[in-house]
């Protein structure tokens, strides 16, 4: 089992920058933008797009504290069938 994505919440007053930094970082890994709108920014590497930031909107207050709907960050792991997605839920329960 491998890691298929990873998505990170980020301020709206720190969207820009954050967006500016991983641009400037992965591209020598070789990510480009796969997608973006106003709210999401998708860069693809070799193994598909598989590195995101989404804007946190009101869900990230500025102060640092969260709401209870809170953008969380994300991790998607890839499997090969449902046995793999069973065992994981038992073991997490």
């Amino acid at each position: 089992m491998s890691i298929s994505h990873v998505a990170l919440p980020v301020r709206p007053s720190q969207y820009q920058a954050m967006r500016a930094f991983y641009l400037s970082t992965l591209s020598p890994l070789g990510y480009k933008v796969y997608l973006e709108n106003d709210h999401f920014l998708g860069l693809r590497g070799t193994n598909g797009p598989d590195f995101w930031l989404h804007r946190g909107g009101e869900d990230l207050q500025e102060d640092g504290d969260e709401k209870d709907n809170a953008v969380k960050t994300h991790v998607a792991f890839a499997v090969t069938n449902a046995l793999h997605v069973d065992t994981w839920f038992q073991n997490a329960v």
